[in-house]
């Protein structure tokens, strides 16, 4: 009977026995899969979270294009009202307040508050305004001074704050209408603002001003304007005369008779706008020596000479070095003009400016000798040649007689170089 007792038991132990490694296998399956569970829990966690980012972010890039739209279409409500009173104004009134307005606007405008304008139509009716090539006015009484003082400020806020805007003003006949204010002035208002506009759209197109007749429109009436308004008028000529072609000779022999003039004012920056512009016309036409010597006459080159003997041009450095450059160009092109110089005593002035630019510049030309031996002249011959001095050597090397150019006289010159290495 214990035996029975203890077999059952014994059974009841091994039963027990063997069945704890399915116990210990199902808690290990159970365990696994709880701990799958969460990991997959915090996977998804994990991807709802990008999801949320990646639909946070896509929320935020439509929200900048939905404000770039709002913003480009809020600044096509804020001009288009303009727009149609310039175009369909009943009276003067209407349109001269809506010119005032665009005036304002654009006085405060830039690049980005313009996206969405369209900028060709604003063109169009400003030029139109400003007594275009076809002279019509948009209904108004012709010569109205304000409507074309203000289209002309409005043209000229409008490429302060959109400076590609110039090849649209090019398209819809600006220039045109700009030279036409400056050779028929009425008002003078008027034909400073014209200037002003025309000189800004010559900085990138200068070929086209310069084909519209800029150069003479900006030079023609030059004494009637103020020093501020002349240096525009010159900034202007400078920038056609970079860009004048060969076929455009009429223009440079027209300006050549007010540059001589306004050179030798007493305002620093007249002098110094007035040579460049005299200079790049003459280097535009230095191949040909007839054309030289029509732009450059032997009374101005004497008082060109004339100025540097009595040191008005050293008070200038950039007039004296586009002075000197100008003697340059003129001596190389025109024998006969090189020999006018020579006639002139140029070589002792030339030996002056050199000297000049090595002693004290409070010391007079007649006592450099004097100077040559001071401390400071040694030591101002030791650094960089200055460039009036550069300018002076080339002058005297455009002055020397050519030589020959024969085989012979290579042959001679391929020795001498040589004998020297």
């Amino acid at each position: 009977m214990d035996v029975d007792v203890d077999d059952s038991d014994s059974e009841h132990d091994s039963s027990g026995s063997s069945g704890s490694p399915d116990s210990d296998k199902h808690s290990t399956d159970s365990d696994s899969s709880s701990s799958s569970s969460s990991s997959s829990d915090t996977d998804g966690e994990k991807s709802s979270e990008h999801g949320e980012a990646s639909d946070t972010f896509g929320q935020v890039g439509l929200f900048e294009l939905g404000l770039g739209g709002i913003s480009r279409m809020a600044n096509a409500q804020r001009f288009r009202p303009l727009l149609s009173t310039l175009n369909d104004a009943v009276d003067e009134t209407q349109q001269l307040v809506a010119l005032q307005e665009l005036a304002e606007l654009l006085s405060m405008a830039t690049e980005e508050s313009l996206i969405g304008v369209d900028i060709g139509d604003f063109a169009r009716v400003l030029i139109n305004l400003g007594g275009g090539p076809s002279g019509d006015l948009a209904g108004l009484v012709a010569g109205n001074a304000n409507v074309m003082l203000l289209a002309c400020r409005c043209l000229s806020n409008l490429l302060e704050a959109l400076p590609l805007s110039g090849s649209t003003l090019l398209r819809h006949g600006a220039v045109d209408m700009l030279c036409g204010r400056l050779l028929d002035i009425e008002y003078i208002d008027v034909a400073e603002q014209a200037l002003s506009v025309l000189a800004r759209i010559s900085r990138d197109f200068a070929a086209r001003v310069c084909e519209a007749g800029g150069l003479s429109a900006c030079l023609m009436f030059l004494d009637f304007f103020a020093s501020s308004t002349q240096h525009t008028a010159l900034t202007c000529a400078v920038n056609c005369a970079r860009a004048i072609s060969s076929d455009q000779f009429a223009q440079a022999a027209d300006a050549v008779p007010v540059l001589e003039r306004t050179m030798f004012y007493s305002d620093p920056k007249t002098v110094e706008l007035s040579c460049a512009a005299l200079l790049h016309l003459v280097t535009a036409f230095r191949s040909s020596p007839e054309r030289t010597e029509r732009l450059v006459s032997a009374d101005l080159l004497q008082r060109i000479v004339t100025s540097f003997r009595s040191g008005d041009s050293m008070h200038h450095d950039e007039a004296s070095v586009a002075l000197l450059r100008l003697l340059v160009v003129v001596a190389t092109a025109s024998r006969e003009r090189a020999a006018q110089l020579l006639g002139m005593a140029i070589i002792p002035t030339v030996c002056d400016i050199l000297s000049a630019q090595c002693v004290d510049p409070h010391v007079a030309f007649g006592a450099v000798d004097e100077a040559r031996n001071t401390r400071q002249y040694r030591q101002r011959s030791a650094v960089r040649v200055p460039e009036p001095a550069w300018e002076a050597l080339r002058l005297v090397l455009a002055l020397l007689p050519r030589l020959p150019i024969t085989s012979e006289s290579l042959g001679h010159m391929e020795v001498f170089v040589c004998q020297g290495n």
